[in-house]
C-alpha cells in the first residue's frame, strides 16, 4: 500500500539538488508522484518532474519564483504535499561562531521554512487538503556541543511544526516533522568515518549511522493519504540516539 500511494499527487521538495532532498525526490518520483524540486542549483537529470530555482534566504525572490511557476489566472496550482527539507549546518564552538554564518543558518532553516509554509499552504488548500513534512533533527531535541545555531533552528522547526499543525488543521492540512539522527550522505561521510564519527556512533544504541533508505518508510508514512489522524507529531529516526544522549 505504501509503495503506490502517491500516484497522481504533486509534492514540492526544498533543498532538492543534493543530500536528503535529492533522495526524497527520487523516492517520491519512483512512487508515482509529480515532484517539484526547489533549490539554488539544478538537481540531477531525471530526479524531479519540474524545477524551481530559488533561494530561501531571499523572501521576495522566492515569492516571485513560486508565483511564476505555480500560479496562473485560475489561482494557485493544487499541491498535495510540501517537504520542507532545505537546511544549512554550522559547526563551531559557540564563542567562535561567525555571526554571518549563524544568520544564514537561521534564514534557511527556520525563516525559509516558515516562508515556504505560508506560500504553499494556499496550494494545498486548492488541493482540498494535504500534508506538510518539516525535516527537523535529533539535535533539535537533544543538542550536542558546537552545533548551537543549528540545534536552535531545528528546535524552532519542531515548535513551528506543532503550532502550524494546530492552525492549519481547519484547512485539512496535516503538519508533522521528521527528525533524523546522523544519516550518511556524500557530504558528511568523511566526518562520520573519522574519530568524531566513532564518538557519535557510541552514543547511538544501534551502533551505526543511518542510511538514506532508513528514512523512506517513515517519510512515506507521514505522506500517506490514509494517515489521516496524525498531525503535530515529531517522528524521530535516529537509531535510539535521542534516548541515550
Amino acid at each position: 500500500m505504501i509503495a503506490n500511494n502517491l500516484s497522481n499527487k504533486t509534492v514540492l521538495v526544498t533543498g532538492a539538488s543534493s543530500g536528503l532532498g535529492l533522495h526524497f525526490c527520487r523516492l517520491l518520483k519512483d512512487r508515482g508522484a509529480t515532484v517539484i524540486g526547489l533549490a539554488r542549483r539544478q538537481p540531477p537529470r531525471g530526479s524531479v518532474s519540474e524545477f524551481i530555482k530559488a533561494d530561501l534566504q531571499d523572501p521576495k525572490t522566492l515569492d516571485d519564483a513560486l508565483r511564476a511557476k505555480l500560479c496562473d489566472e485560475t489561482g494557485p496550482r493544487p499541491i498535495y504535499a510540501l517537504i520542507n527539507n532545505a537546511g544549512l549546518a554550522s559547526t563551531s564552538p559557540l564563542l567562535d561562531a561567525d555571526p554571518e554564518n549563524e544568520l544564514e543558518v537561521v534564514k534557511v532553516n527556520i525563516l525559509g521554512l516558515m516562508s515556504m509554509t505560508r506560500l504553499i499552504a494556499p496550494h494545498i488548500v486548492s488541493n482540498g487538503g494535504g500534508v506538510i513534512v518539516n525535516i527537523a533533527s535529533v539535535l533539535g531535541l537533544r543538542p550536542l556541543k558546537q552545533v548551537s545555531a543549528y540545534s536552535a533552528t531545528k528546535a524552532a522547526v519542531i515548535q513551528y511544526t506543532r503550532s502550524s499543525a494546530i492552525e492549519l488543521a481547519v484547512n485539512n492540512i496535516r503538519v508533522n516533522a521528521l527528525a533524523p539522527g546522523y544519516i550518511r550522505t556524500d557530504m558528511n561521510s568523511d566526518i562520520l568515518d573519522g574519530p568524531a564519527g566513532e564518538q557519535l556512533k557510541k552514543k547511538t544504541p544501534l551502533r551505526r549511522f543511518g542510511e538514506l533508505a532508513d528514512l523512506d518508510v517513515p517519510l512515506l508514512c507521514l505522506l500517506h493519504p490514509e494517515n489521516r489522524y496524525m498531525t503535530g507529531a515529531i517522528l524521530t529516526v535516529d537509531g535510539g540516539m535521542s534516548a541515550g544522549l
